[in-house]
Parts: C-alpha cells; structure tokens; sequence
C-alpha cells in the first residue's frame, strides 16, 4: 500500500525526463567504452606486430651469433693450423734482424756531414728516418 501512495505522488513526467537523462548518459558511456575496446584492440594488434618483429629480428640476430661464432671457431682452428705447419717448416724461423754495421755509420755521418738530408741520407742507405736520427745523436757511436 505504501508503494501505491508513492506512485499516486510522484510526478510521471520528471520520473519519464530523468529516465530519459539516465538513458542518454548511459548511451554516452555505451559509446566511450565502444571507442575505449576499440583502442585497447588497436593497442593490442600493435604490440602483437611489434612482439612479431622484435621476435624475428631476435632470431635473425641470433642465428648471425652462431654463424660468427662458427666462423671464429674455424679461423681459430686454421690459425692453429698455420703456426703448426710454421714451425714444422722452420722451428727457429725468427725474422731478420738488420744490423747496423761500423761502416754505416761512418757512411750516415758523412753524407749528413756533406749536406744530404735525413730523406735522401734514409733512401740511399735503406735504413729508416729513424735510424738515421739515432746515428747522427749517436746511440750507435759505440760502434766506432
């Protein structure tokens, strides 16, 4: 009975206007979550193609390890191979040491002494700039 008095009380068009406010605004928030999935299902199709990729560039670099990896496995080995057959050749094999002689020495300082340069002095001779330096400073005088 209570029910009934409250029917018979409340105005039917505020009760229709507010139902139809409720309405839209649920309609509004229908839509925004609509729009809210479909972004989400955006987002998510990106991520899987982004996880697709960093997949792939995953194992494309992956197998680039081991090809190198195999790669340096089998220089190593021929490295191994190449001083083996080096020393089976020649066991002392050692390069050439160049020796500054007693009479280089004399021929170095005299061609400076004579006004040749230390290029020309170094091409005539074939001994480096360098060791033309050391003679005419004399770190090789001992020799004398």
């Amino acid at each position: 009975m209570a029910f009934k008095n409250i029917l018979d009380t409340t105005d039917y068009k505020t009760l229709y206007k507010n139902m139809a406010d409720d309405n839209f605004e649920l309609k509004r928030i229908n839509e925004e979550l609509k729009n809210e999935i479909a972004r989400l299902k955006e987002d998510y199709l990106r991520s899987s193609e982004l996880l697709e990729i960093k997949s792939r560039s995953l194992e494309y670099l992956e197998k680039n390890i081991k090809d190198i990896e195999s790669y340096t496995t089998k220089l190593e080995f021929k490295i191994d191979d190449l001083n083996k057959e080096l020393k089976e050749y020649n066991p002392n094999l050692k390069p050439p040491k160049k020796k500054v002689t007693k009479e280089k020495v004399i021929e170095v300082k005299n061609m400076i002494r004579s006004g040749y340069n230390y290029r020309v002095t170094s091409t005539e001779t074939k001994m480096s700039i360098k060791t033309i330096s050391r003679i005419i400073n004399g770190y090789y005088d001992d020799l004398l």
